[in-house]
């Protein structure tokens, strides 16, 4: 299996090429045989920082499935077909690293957040969406997309991307027949998180990563990026307690992310059980590349003063959630 990444210059190239990829991607995307799959769709979501990244990637390196990887996320007009294309060489086949940077992985045939290729459908920004807005064009190619895949690889396939948070609602009305996983951390280490990713990337004062459906009041109420941080982290896991409450027990499961660290295989078997009680096509599963645990981190990414505010901040604003 080749294993490299894609340096920036063979990047814009693919880039340029994936025009040429068009007509075939348009002729499967138009067959009637991709508006249905037997396959149930998993998609990954939870709070930034939380370790859904890892939960994805254990997923994927687990099971027999399909995802985007950085290949088809670089070609992000054609996914399906450099999927199938790169098939042959282990383009649905990652290497067990399980490493990654702000959700972002690095090997070509690794699994991708697929920003570029869900940002053909939502807003990158991670808006939230109370309600389906996606034309109908829009909306059957999202589902021809997914279904696409499954039906090539006969395979369910796994997403991730935080986006998830703030259009769950519209992916379950896309796929009815799908299952979620959340995945949950302690609010103070994300918190913390949240604010280290706001400062390396560029700017603590700038939000980081998903919306919640009160961004605007939390924008408007306060500057202060830790309380802003912590007022992310409830609203957020409020519209996921809303979204969870409104669909049925075997369509979800929610994992806790020391769980995940202590014992990988596992959680993830528990995640793989419950997905099999909802689809009649059970997917397969191999352990054997998973690590028996993970370091489950304790380091401080602010400030001992950041730290305790932080604590207060949340405590504070719990009562009222």
């Amino acid at each position: 299996m080749l294993r490299y990444r894609i340096p920036y210059r063979i990047g814009m190239i693919l880039k340029k090429m994936q025009y040429f990829c068009l007509p075939f991607e348009n002729k499967q995307l138009c067959s009637s045989k991709n508006r249905y799959s037997e396959y149930y769709p998993i998609f990954v979501l939870g709070l930034p920082r939380a370790g859904s990244t890892l939960v994805y990637q254990l997923l994927v390196n687990s099971s027999e499935c399909c995802y985007f990887s950085n290949l088809a996320t670089t070609m992000h007009l054609s996914p399906v077909t450099v999927s199938r294309v790169t098939k042959i060489i282990g383009g649905q086949n990652p290497p067990p690293t399980f490493q990654s940077r702000y959700g972002n992985t690095s090997l070509w045939n690794e699994p991708s957040v697929g920003v570029s290729i869900w940002g053909r459908w939502f807003p990158l920004n991670q808006t939230f969406m109370k309600k389906n807005n996606l034309n109908t064009k829009m909306f059957d190619e999202l589902r021809s997309t997914i279904y696409g895949m499954q039906n090539i690889f006969s395979a369910p396939f796994i997403g991730k991307w935080q986006g998830f948070n703030s259009v769950s609602g519209v992916m379950n009305e896309a796929f009815p027949k799908c299952f979620f996983v959340r995945v949950k951390r302690d609010y103070k280490s994300v918190a913390q998180s949240i604010l280290k990713a706001r400062e390396d990337t560029g700017n603590v004062q700038t939000w980081f990563s998903s919306r919640t459906s009160a961004y605007n009041e939390i924008i408007a109420s306060t500057h202060d990026p830790v309380r802003q941080a912590c007022l992310q982290i409830l609203n957020l896991e409020k519209d996921l307690d809303d979204f969870f409450s409104n669909i049925s027990k075997n369509k979800k499961i929610t994992v806790d992310y020391a769980d995940v660290c202590h014992n990988p295989s596992g959680a993830i078997t528990k995640v793989f059980e419950r997905y099999n009680n909802l689809n009649n096509k059970l997917i397969k599963t191999n352990f054997e590349e998973i690590p028996k645990t993970f370091v489950l981190s304790d380091r401080k990414n602010v400030s001992t003063l950041e730290e305790i505010k932080i604590e207060k901040t949340i405590s504070e604003l719990s009562e009222h959630f």
